[in-house]
């Protein structure tokens, strides 16, 4: 499996090189852009250019501690290679030419990591930063699960400053990983095995309160005087290696950071404080799939390492600086905003979109954040789940989750069957519809042609006789009304009408 090999890099690659040393007395930082740096890279590859396939692992002690020992042991393709790089022109320059002779000769894959405050200009951001920055970023990849439990962390402090060799060796004692180390001119690899190093848990426990107050704090320091007076004076001595004074100013030293985040990481729901506002949020939700999502993403969020892969950092934007953001993608994407302080994420704003998050960012600044009060994720989580049932004996447990799984089956029965019935009357509905449309139809026609039919004709004259006539009377009668008619009809005065 691919191992992770993580290097502290010097500038051993670019002995004899007439620039190195004028770099040395300037001091040139990583990102100065002097003509003398671009000409100290030049003079690396000539002087890479006399060596040999052969002999190239003697051209920097990185590459000789990496191509020691057996065929297994050597640096190989599957492997990766965490080059730590002092922040100064000169350690760039021969991290670059260092990690891209590795990936020629060792196949392997390179990783620059410049570590910022590690210089000599100043001997307070040193202390202060350098050194701080450089634990943390070796425990980045000494706890990753994937890199620890999978090829494994070994340790090679070889280059570079002696206290970040000292630093990178005390690390592997406490990450329990390997260490390797070889002498100058020699071929023989020294491998140092995890040490059982432990620490006082009696004495960190009594000093874990004050150790908690002070990570939380803005910057992780405090006033050295006021807090020595939390700590009982018979322990002063006892707990200073735990600490580091700086002027008036007490800070958590390097190697205690990793002991409190380990302490922390066994208490994974401290690690994460909401705000009133968030907690309002998962209470008025009334969709119980929202919230056994957002459980399962309040876990992620307890987890230190998976914080640190996921992050999103506003650095870009001064008003933003030291806001932490995070995305998760699903089925409801979620956004957050916060800040930590001392390991802990302290969840201030919670999105369930990308409008109201993005609407957010323009006006927010840390200082709004900060101001919110905010409660352990523990304690939050009673609330937010309704206290569980006394545990029940296994076999009615069963018994009951049947019944439910029954009364389920019963309730999709009920649906499936509601659901025909209602497709069923939905049809009948329609046809209905149809039929009416036909009889409205036929109904309009019925009435168009009552509306076009002909007058009815003039009724024919009546003829009334009475019961008491004759017949003769009766004939006489109608011949003097035929003649009558004929006088009046239009052909009177005309052609005689035809017999």
């Amino acid at each position: 499996m691919p191992r992770t090999f993580i290097c502290t890099t010097g500038t051993s690659i670019a002995n004899g090189c007439p620039s190195l040393r004028e770099i040395w007395k300037r001091k040139l930082p990583w990102d100065d852009a002097s003509e003398l740096l671009a000409k100290l890279d030049g003079e690396i590859e000539s002087r890479l250019a006399g060596f040999t396939l052969e002999t190239i692992s003697t051209s920097s002690a990185e590459l000789a501690v990496l191509s020691a020992g057996s065929p297994k042991e050597k640096c190989g393709p599957d492997d990766e290679v965490i080059l730590l790089v002092t922040d100064t022109g000169d350690g760039r320059v021969c991290a670059e030419r260092a990690g891209k002779c590795m990936e020629d000769t060792l196949k392997c894959k390179t990783k620059i990591e410049r570590i910022e405050g590690l210089q000599v200009r100043d001997k307070d951001v040193f202390k202060k930063k350098g050194i701080v920055n450089f634990v943390a970023t070796v425990e980045k990849y000494a706890r990753d699960p994937q890199r620890a439990f999978g090829g494994g962390i070994v340790m090679c402090p070889v280059g570079g400053y002696k206290a970040g060799t000292l630093y990178l060796a005390l690390c592997g004692m406490l990450f329990n990983a390997e260490s390797r180390y070889i002498f100058e001119g020699s071929s023989a690899l020294l491998k140092l095995p995890p040490l059982p190093v432990t620490t006082d848990a009696d004495l960190f426990k009594t000093l874990l309160p004050a150790i908690v107050e002070l990570e939380e704090r803005e910057g992780g320091t405090t006033n050295a005087g006021a807090f020595w007076k939390k700590i009982p004076e018979e322990l002063h001595e006892r707990a200073s290696g735990f600490f580091e004074e700086y002027d008036d100013f007490l800070a958590l030293s390097p190697l205690s950071r990793p002991l409190y985040k380990e302490h922390a990481a066994r208490r994974p729901k401290a690690m994460l404080q909401v705000s009133e506002k968030v907690v309002k949020i998962l209470n008025d939700s009334s969709r119980v799939e929202l919230r056994q999502y957002m459980d399962a993403i309040m876990g992620k969020l307890c987890d230190t390492n998976w914080r640190e892969q996921h992050k999103e950092l506003y650095n870009a934007k001064p008003k933003l600086q030291g806001v932490v953001g995070f995305k998760i993608n699903g089925d409801n994407m979620v956004r957050f905003l916060g800040f930590e302080r001392g390991g802990v994420f302290h969840l201030g704003l919670m999105f369930l979109g990308h409008d109201a998050y993005e609407q957010e960012l323009k006006s927010l600044t840390l200082r709004d954040l900060e101001k919110f009060e905010f409660r352990e994720w523990a304690e939050v989580e009673k609330e937010f789940h309704p206290k569980l049932p006394v545990a029940i004996p296994a076999k009615e447990e069963q018994e009951k989750l049947e019944k439910l799984r029954e009364e389920n089956r019963d309730l999709r029965q009920d649906a499936e069957l509601a659901k025909t019935n209602l497709a069923r009357a939905k049809a009948e509905i329609e046809q209905l519809r149809q039929e009416l449309n036909t009889r409205k139809q036929e109904i309009g026609k019925l009435q168009s042609k009552l509306a076009r039919k002909p007058p009815a004709p003039a009724p024919s004259p009546e003829w009334h006789f009475p019961s008491h006539q004759t017949l003769e009377e009766m004939i006489s009668e109608i011949e003097a009304k035929q003649s009558e008619s004929e006088k009046n009809s239009p052909n009177a005065g005309g052609r005689p009408a035809s017999a």
